[in-house]
């Protein structure tokens, strides 16, 4: 029987968070022969733990001269640190202590397991289901998932060679040399996983535990589910957990076969739930301003999406501004609108996506923002991608933050008494609980289309998710066609909920030439024929 051993580490103040129940929960269901060494830092309190040593050795992983001070000190002052994905700092911890376990102190056995500290096990585990985790013949195993380009790094299982050992070797001096800046990501999984596929190129045989994993919950997809529960990010400071796995564009469609059904989208969050929440608390310390609610106020607001209309409602939109309504972009529209000459009075900002990558429109999200104006104001969900922020302070923009609704956060106590903004799934249709919020309650839309400019030029075109990504549909009583996809049908949706909802107490007017317009005109409309007081009474 191999001789294991298992490693953890964990910061003294989250202790009674969830590292005693990770090492509480080691001692009662893993096999007795089996010893937890857990690191620890900053916890004074450590020589008030009353453990079998047999079981459980507590080390000061600040008390090893390993150089993790040194590298502390030398980079204090990283900027981007504020993103969990290049704070190197914080992964430091973390990597010295395998460097020490595996490397430097290792102790004696043939099998090392390292096993994130925000992890319980919550049923017995054998030596059976252990070596069944690492067949043999193999070096490693690991959690791997398609759904990102680095595995899951909350729990791995080696054998105690030199094999190995160098890996563990190289991903210390990656952070010990500062070559971890070099990267475009500076934490352990992305890094500890380019070092692996090196090392397999050069003969080291990797068992992936969760090979059918399409998602970032690898935990869920290996036989660990039995056996672990990892509450992973965020999720390990004791909040409800979620029914959403996975804010605002990602869409399931519903084709009912009767085709006078309407076609049905269900939006979901389209990041992970951890991912979002890391988000928020990081943008709310940085961002300088954030929304407030205001009284009510006489004035006008047009929203401006970026549907195919918009270009030909550019000059009554510059007529409404001189009229002096207030104008509120989207990221889409944003670039147009100053490229012809109208400056914006703010722009709305929705997206935890990644920012260097492509929109569901084509677009290189960042590039969308590119150049932000520094007369308009930037009202950035604190939702969205931390790398919207740091760019738009970079430029010196002027970004207020606001709280947006979303599955993410559901039962989550940091949301307590904070101004929540709900809406639609998208920056157009969340702008109008923006503006409402606001004081406004004349608002005008436009380029609010929702669909395509005409019939697409493959119908049959797939999306991502390999369904059809154009979806026919048809309003009135003449049945004017409109190709849409599930997320901007998602959108029209959000639009007729909000005019069917008799509470809202907005004089809303809509622009333009499609879906929406068309539902608009079809009867939404007749939310904006509520009389008067003085029509009521016959009063002059």
């Amino acid at each position: 029987m191999s001789k294991i051993n298992v490693v953890t580490s964990f910061r003294g103040d989250h202790w009674n968070i969830y590292a005693k129940e990770c090492v509480d929960s080691f001692i009662k269901n893993w096999p007795e022969d089996i010893k937890l060494y857990a690191y620890y830092n900053d916890w004074p309190e450590v020589g008030l733990q009353n453990y079998d040593k047999k079981r459980v050795k507590f080390i000061d992983l600040t008390d090893n001269d390993n150089g993790l001070c040194k590298f502390l000190e030398t980079h204090k002052d990283n900027p981007n640190k504020s993103n969990w994905r290049t704070d190197a700092s914080r992964w430091a911890y973390k990597v010295y202590t395998e460097y020490d376990f595996f490397v430097k102190n290792p102790p004696k056995g043939d099998i090392g397991i390292w096993l994130d500290a925000d992890t319980v096990t919550y049923n017995k585990i054998t030596h059976k289901e252990l070596s069944e985790w690492l067949p043999e013949g193999q070096d490693i195993c690991i959690l791997d998932r398609t759904a990102t380009n680095y595995a899951e790094a909350g729990f791995f299982m080696l054998k105690m060679n030199s094999l190995n050992q160098a890996v563990i070797a190289d991903l210390y001096g990656t952070w010990d040399t500062g070559e971890v800046f070099n990267y475009k990501e500076w934490h352990d999984a992305f890094v500890l996983t380019r070092l692996l596929k090196l090392h397999q190129a050069h003969g080291m045989k990797i068992y992936n535990l969760s090979p059918y994993c399409a998602d970032l919950n690898a935990f869920e997809c290996s036989p660990l589910v039995k056996y672990l529960y990892h509450n992973k990010g965020l999720l390990k400071f004791k909040q409800e957990k979620q029914q959403a796995a996975n804010v605002n564009t990602e869409v399931q469609h519903k084709r009912p076969n009767d085709k006078k059904k309407p076609i049905v989208v269900e939006p979901q969050d389209c990041m992970p739930v951890e991912e979002i929440r890391m988000n928020i608390m990081t943008n709310s310390e940085r961002i300088p301003a954030m929304l407030k609610k205001c009284k009510w106020n006489n004035e006008e607001v047009a929203i401006v999406s970026a549907g195919p209309s918009l270009k030909n409602d550019l000059e009554n939109i510059r007529l409404e501004q001189n009229n002096g309504v207030k104008i509120i972009c989207v990221k889409h529209s944003h670039n147009m609108l100053l490229e012809n000459g109208i400056q914006p009075w703010g722009c709305t900002v929705l997206d935890p996506r990644p920012f260097h990558e492509k929109s569901t429109h084509g677009f290189v999200r960042k590039e969308l923002l590119a150049e932000p104006h520094p007369s308009i104001k930037y009202f950035v969900a604190t939702m969205s991608n931390t790398d919207v922020v740091t760019h738009l302070l970079d430029k010196k923009a002027n970004v207020i933050g606001w709280d947006a609704y979303c599955n993410a956060i559901e039962g989550w106590d940091y949301f307590k008494d904070r101004l929540l903004i709900t809406g639609g799934t998208c920056a157009g249709m969340r702008s109008i609980g923006l503006v409402h919020t606001l004081g406004f309650r004349t608002v005008h839309l436009y380029g609010f289309d929702s669909c395509n400019d005409g019939p697409p030029k493959d119908k049959n075109e797939l999306g991502e998710d390999g369904t059809k990504k154009w979806l026919k549909v048809s309003v009135g009583e003449d049945n004017k066609p409109f190709w849409t996809t599930g997320e901007l049908l998602a959108q029209a949706q959000d639009f007729e909920k909000l005019m069917q909802n008799e509470e809202v107490d907005l004089q809303i007017n809509v622009h333009g030439t499609g879906l929406i317009p068309a539902l608009w005109n079809d009867g939404l409309n007749k939310k904006n024929n509520t009389i008067t007081y003085r029509e009521l009474f016959d009063e002059e």
